[in-house]
């Protein structure tokens, strides 16, 4: 006989402890004493643990450069700047992620352009962009969804039709292939965040790469300290800007966490080599559970698994909402969320972007026309909101077989019992 549910005063499905994420190492332990004691607490040039960070990068991506940042989205503030987003121009971006996430566009008071989603991968849905593209799209930003690469091989022919420059944000996505191609290789600049709960942590900060030495060279004016920009700038037109510190705003990485970023990344083919084991058990047993999808992964991608996005079925539960289960899950034990709020409901846009004051960015003089964000523009963004949840924050990498059967207990406890919960 299944028990009673935890939500109503049963004991709880989840009896074993999540390994700690990130992963703390002896190792890594050691780095950072030895960095402490180095007495480099600050790094103004490209040197020492942020110069071994960002060849690191270079060399796992293929890249010929690469620029440490103080975050994920600093680094898209980088390229922003660095892809020339100027007053009034049109990033294309995917709705589907948090108002912070797409900020970087406004910063330079260019306007997002949100285009609606794939309802199985989050996506941005290709065959909607080219109608959204007008004389003022300058570039796109490509939003990596949860760990499942976009679609790229029909984003990449529109770009290159409709000359535009491609950002790829891979914040959820170190270590995600599309079609045997790295996550990060396909566009003009691509963005990683080595926050503590990404693929390789490192506390705060974020690694930009490019090709490009020109977009490299404008990304550094975006937060890097004179030194560097001394150090590094070869272009006369940007040299200029040096005595300024460029924009003058600090985007630097701290070495420490450079440090502990090194450090996992020479683990993170591991770590996902065990999400993926994981994910595999867990998809093959939820399929079995009522009202309940497992994670979709498209042909010929290799999923990152930031999260896992569960479709529920609500019909089959008996009309039990979504927010019901997923706290009677919470209650469980389950690390189970709904999704945020799109980013195309963030006051900023809703509210006509007068975040900098005198209508500007979205109404400031550069702009022509206005940009509709209304939720009725993205039907499958607004379905992916009310009938889809996630869990496993970090993943799940490690797998362990007993604690991951504890969570499908969970699952079927809940699913079994949603009659208890009407």
């Amino acid at each position: 006989m299944t028990s009673q549910l935890a939500i109503l005063g049963g004991e709880k499905a989840i009896t074993r402890a999540k390994p700690p994420w990130p992963v703390l190492t002896d190792e890594m332990v050691d780095a950072v004493v030895g960095a402490l004691r180095n007495t480099r607490w600050s790094v103004a040039n490209r040197s020492g643990s942020i110069e071994e960070l960002e060849n690191a990068y270079r060399e796992q991506l293929g890249a010929q450069f690469a620029l440490a940042t103080a975050s994920g989205t600093a680094a898209l503030d980088a390229a922003m700047f660095a892809v020339g987003i100027e007053p009034g121009d049109e990033v294309i971006t995917s709705p589907l992620v948090p108002g912070y996430a797409i900020m970087p566009i406004v910063h330079f008071h260019g306007r997002p352009v949100f285009v609606d989603v794939d309802y199985r991968t989050h996506n941005i849905d290709p065959a909607l962009i080219e109608k959204r593209i007008t004389a003022r799209t300058k570039a796109i930003l490509i939003v990596h969804c949860n760990g499942h690469p976009a679609d790229m091989d029909a984003i990449l022919p529109l770009a290159r039709k409709y000359s535009l420059r491609l950002v790829e944000d891979c914040a959820h996505a170190q270590g995600a292939t599309y079609k045997g191609k790295a996550c990060g290789t396909f566009g003009d600049i691509a963005c990683f965040s080595i926050q503590s709960y990404k693929n390789v942590p490192g506390g705060e900060g974020g690694v930009l790469t490019t090709n490009t030495r020109l977009l490299y060279e404008r990304a550094m004016l975006c937060g890097q300290h004179p030194i560097r920009l001394e150090q590094c700038l070869t272009d006369p037109s940007l040299r200029k800007y040096i005595s300024s510190g460029g924009l003058g705003w600090n985007h630097r990485l701290h070495p420490l966490a450079a440090v502990l970023a090194l450090k996992s990344l020479a683990h993170v083919d591991e770590w996902l080599a065990l999400r993926r084991e994981s994910a595999r058990y867990l998809a093959e047993k939820l399929s079995t559970i009522p009202g309940l999808t497992p994670t979709y992964v498209a042909p010929e991608i290799e999923h990152a698994y930031y999260c896992h996005p569960i479709i529920y079925k609500q019909k089959e539960l008996g009309g039990l909402t979504l927010e019901k289960y997923v706290g009677a899950l919470q209650a469980e034990g389950v690390d189970a969320l709904c999704f945020d709020e799109p980013a195309y409901r963030a006051h900023v846009f809703g509210g006509k972007g007068e975040i900098f004051g005198r209508g500007c960015p979205l109404g400031c003089n550069h702009s022509e026309g206005e940009i509709d964000y209304s939720p009725a523009l993205f039907p499958e963004a607004e379905r992916v909101i009310r009938t889809q949840f996630r869990f496993g924050g970090c993943g799940f990498p490690f797998h362990d077989r007993e604690l991951l059967d504890e969570y499908l207990t969970a699952f079927r406890k809940v699913s079994s019992q949603a009659g208890e919960l009407l």
